[in-house]
């Protein structure tokens, strides 16, 4: 079981975003963007950190939130959990309003230029709109692909046997990176989250593709920057690399079996 601990419950009245942020010993990282956030006042509703590992620095981070101007719960889990467990905990964990908001963060984000991104994103889940994707920079300023197509074995074998790689378009893209993501609740509770069946890697590709399944769109906000301290784990640790290797087997299994599912009904 994980640990809760609540500075506050209430949600005011006219507030809808709910932000879930996770650290796995990023504690330096979130303080920085909660600074941002803070800075650029933010409309949260309610903001909730979950500490996914058993050694993270929680009372820094508690004393930090005690000084931020919104609802903070805090989630301690027992034991490290996935990506997609870590945010459905978050977002299952009370009851939902229809009008919220719900915000996947990853804590190695930046506001652009000190510009808060949560409005404009929030304005975006206009109806059949599920989920809405800024344009992702990096540290250095250039554009990053975090707006993709659906990965396939082809094309995987092409970008890295032959350095082929097809850059996705506002137009073109199936999903978007999992770094920071607005949710309209209502389909956040009709997708029932991410599939936790991925522990990391690929639900962000998994959730983007179900968001078309069930006929909604993804809003790709080419006019709302964050920033991406990306960490690349998969290309510096076997175990990320493993991760990543099994996720992406699932997750054409999990396609494949869709599909054949679609062709017989």
């Amino acid at each position: 079981m994980a640990d809760i601990v609540k500075n506050s419950m209430f949600l005011s009245s006219g507030a809808a975003l709910v932000v879930s942020v996770v650290s796995h010993g990023h504690a330096s990282m979130l303080c920085e963007l909660l600074a941002d956030m803070a800075a650029a006042q933010s409309p949260i509703a309610q903001l909730i950190i979950t500490a996914n590992l058993k050694a993270e620095p929680l009372g820094a981070l508690q004393a930090l939130a005690n000084q931020l101007p919104w609802p903070t719960v805090f989630i301690h889990n027992a034991r490290p959990k996935g990506f997609g467990a870590n945010h459905n905990q978050a977002f299952f964990s009370q009851p939902r309003r229809a009008q919220d908001v719900f915000v996947v963060l990853n804590p190695d984000v930046r506001w652009a230029n000190g510009a808060d991104p949560l409005r404009a994103l929030a304005d975006a889940l206009r109806p059949g709109v599920a989920v809405a994707a800024p344009q992702v920079m990096s540290a250095s300023g250039n554009l990053e692909d975090s707006w993709r197509l659906a990965l396939t074995p082809a094309q995987l074998f092409k970008r890295y046997a032959l350095g082929e790689r097809v850059a996705a378009t506002e137009q073109s893209a199936q999903w978007a990176a999992g770094m920071c993501l607005a949710f309209s609740a209502v389909a956040y509770q009709q997708l029932k989250g991410f599939d936790e069946g991925f522990f990391m890697y690929c639900e962000d590709m998994d959730i983007g593709l179900r968001v078309s399944d069930l006929g909604l769109k993804t809003a790709y906000c080419s006019d709302v920057q964050v920033i991406h301290a990306a960490q690349r784990a998969s290309r510096k640790s076997l175990r990320h690399l493993a991760w990543h290797s099994m996720s992406l087997l699932r997750f054409w299994v999990k396609r494949g079996a869709a599909s054949m599912r679609r062709t017989s009904a």
